[in-house]
């Protein structure tokens, strides 16, 4: 005859596994959810030099999701780094060249280090800017472009007197270079190991979203159309050149 009872020895032990397996689980759904997302990166430690430093940050016309995305990422960065910035989003009816212009002029007159942030598809801003007083463009520090195949502008940038440009060749999931990018410039990375860390970190999540989608994705394809270049100087940080 078979007993209802159960061996409590054994119910404590399954009791004991299920809690184990239950926080193995959840310790390892965080790791993960860290490693993609790279949450450890909090807005604390500010490099010196905040108040001599200003930034300006242009999105393109895209869908609303897109454009609230972009801000919500950029502007609080952009807020707890520099000493001012400006955030600008295109519409159909208008292109914000001349605001864009003017804020540039007025930050480039005011402030020693000047980053500018194109959040754009393939673009043209270049041409907003090579129009502003030469002796000015000189205060420009980092150029970052998220446009596909905007790399080649890279030279344009440096003659106007950028100290360092980086871009992208092709079609490329640029705004997840971005994401890690962002993160490390304004800690104060020098901007050749942002790059490098931020190249690499792209490419590994790439791959995690295949493993985890289970797809067809060609990982190693898009990496290499969306891998950044940098041209200029490699040494700069957020908190000078001579850094």
């Amino acid at each position: 005859m078979r007993s209802n009872s159960t061996d409590p020895v054994i119910g404590k032990k399954q009791k004991i596994s299920a809690i184990l397996f239950s926080v193995i689980l959840g310790v390892i759904s965080y790791l993960l959810i860290v490693k993609i997302t790279d949450n450890w990166f909090c807005r604390i430690y500010v490099p010196p030099g905040k108040n001599n430093r200003a930034a300006i940050a242009i999105r393109d016309n895209v869908n609303s999701f897109q454009k609230w995305g972009s801000k919500n990422f950029t502007a609080g960065y952009l807020q707890h780094y520099y000493g001012c910035y400006w955030y600008f989003t295109e519409s159909s009816n208008n292109n914000c060249k001349k605001q864009f212009q003017q804020s540039l002029k007025y930050a480039l007159s005011h402030y020693s280090q000047v980053d500018i942030y194109l959040l754009a598809h393939q673009n043209s801003y270049i041409y907003w800017v090579d129009s502003l007083p030469p002796h000015l463009l000189t205060n420009i520090h980092l150029v970052y472009n998220t446009g596909c195949g905007d790399i080649y502008q890279g030279k344009h940038w440096l003659n106007l007197g950028a100290d360092a440009y980086i871009g992208h060749y092709d079609q490329s999931s640029s705004p997840v270079f971005y994401f890690y990018f962002l993160r490390r410039w304004t800690r104060g990375y020098p901007a050749g190991q942002a790059l490098a860390e931020s190249n690499q970190l792209m490419k590994s999540f790439l791959t995690q979203i295949k493993f985890l989608s289970f797809s067809q994705l060609d990982a190693d394809h898009i990496f290499l159309q969306s891998e950044a270049e940098l041209l200029g100087n490699p040494d700069i940080t957020i908190g000078g050149r001579n850094q």
